[in-house]
């Protein structure tokens, strides 16, 4: 439990003291947090809900290399587990490999922020130390939407639709967030012809894997339906704090039109998931997931988006609380604390 109490601590001084810094030392800062979260998530040992799984998929893969094209469809994983199942130290390069794409995500979204520090403290708490430990397949595709939506900032669609099936080849449920294409559609014959090729790829793609999605539809959200999770609805309302302040205060604090069109269309799944997850409560938490970007836009740009400088001060005094209580709520309370305490690194372990 203490490193992750360090490392939070850590980060949350760091917030108060790296604004009056020299440029040159803020780089060397924000590099030594880089390499130190990268580490921190990359080489883990025995921590996360899914270590066992894949250390499991290795295992099998050594015995019955064959077996791969059985696995789950992900097959950009799958690919990086046969390319790696018979290398030394074989989880850890994965994992190493995935916490880049993950930490390397975050921190390029926080440096377009207003305070970039504030996106790694938020994000600390819940989006790395359980989606980037816990999650390690959806944390790429979280890494992949990300990238996607600074695409979207430049009006590189085509690049957005690439990036969008690169991490879906991690985690499938990102093909979901291809609706955010339309931010920048333009109806000219460019704009449809791009459209029509890009319906056509995916069309083939559906109808290639239709007994997956038959499968995913069956066990997620019809008469198969057996997963639970029963912490969706706190995670949306965590989201939906960020979500009400947006409405209120607008998306102003955002110079770039499509990037306004992105974040709102994000509060609007924020919603329709806190009306609908009970239909489907396992598959609209993994959704959720992705929706945390909300709290990183929020709270890195307080000092845009609220002008009063009284409110804007409780508002900060409320981050700084609220985060603390979702850690110390996490590594007491959780259900699965187990997975994730103690914490342990690769040559040193904290029991």
């Amino acid at each position: 439990m203490l490193p992750y109490n360090i490392s939070f601590i850590f980060i949350f001084l760091i917030s108060f003291l790296i604004d009056n810094l020299p440029i040159s030392l803020k780089k060397i800062l924000y590099f030594i947090l880089f390499i130190f979260l990268l580490l921190f998530v990359g080489l883990r040992h025995e921590v996360g809900g899914d270590w066992f799984s894949y250390i499991w998929y290795i295992q099998d893969l050594k015995t019955y290399p064959e077996k791969i094209f059985t696995f789950r469809s992900d097959w950009g994983f799958n690919g990086l587990l046969y390319l790696l199942f018979n290398v030394e130290y074989n989880i850890y390069i994965i994992n190493i490999f995935c916490a880049f794409l993950f930490i390397g995500s975050l921190f390029l979204f926080a440096f377009n922020q207003n305070k970039p520090i504030l996106v790694l403290f938020v994000a600390l708490p819940y989006i790395i130390n359980v989606i980037g430990m816990g999650y390690t397949r959806q944390s790429v595709g979280y890494a992949f939407l990300i990238f996607s939506i600074l695409a979207l900032q430049k009006n590189k669609n085509l690049l957005f639709f690439v990036l969008i099936i690169i991490g879906s080849l991690f985690h499938k449920s990102l093909i979901l967030f291809l609706i955010l294409y339309f931010v920048n559609f333009n109806f000219n014959l460019k704009g449809i012809t791009l459209l029509i090729v890009l319906a056509s790829i995916s069309f083939v793609l559906i109808i290639y894997k239709l007994d997956t999605i038959q499968f995913y539809i069956y066990h997620y959200l019809g008469e198969g339906k057996h997963l639970s999770s029963t912490g969706t609805v706190f995670r949306y309302l965590i989201n939906l704090i960020p979500c009400l302040f947006i409405l209120y205060y607008g998306t102003n604090f955002l110079t770039n039109k499509s990037e306004k069109k992105i974040l709102s269309l994000l509060i609007l799944f924020t919603f329709s998931g806190l009306l609908f997850y009970q239909y489907a409560p396992t598959a609209f938490d993994r959704m959720g997931l992705y929706l945390t970007i909300v709290q990183l836009y929020f709270y890195s740009n307080l000092d845009l988006i609220i002008k009063n400088n009284f409110f804007r001060k409780f508002v900060y005094l409320f981050m700084y609380s609220f985060y603390f209580t979702i850690n110390y709520v996490w590594l007491n309370f959780s259900t699965y604390k187990n997975e994730w305490v103690p914490y342990n690194i690769l040559f040193y372990q904290f029991y």
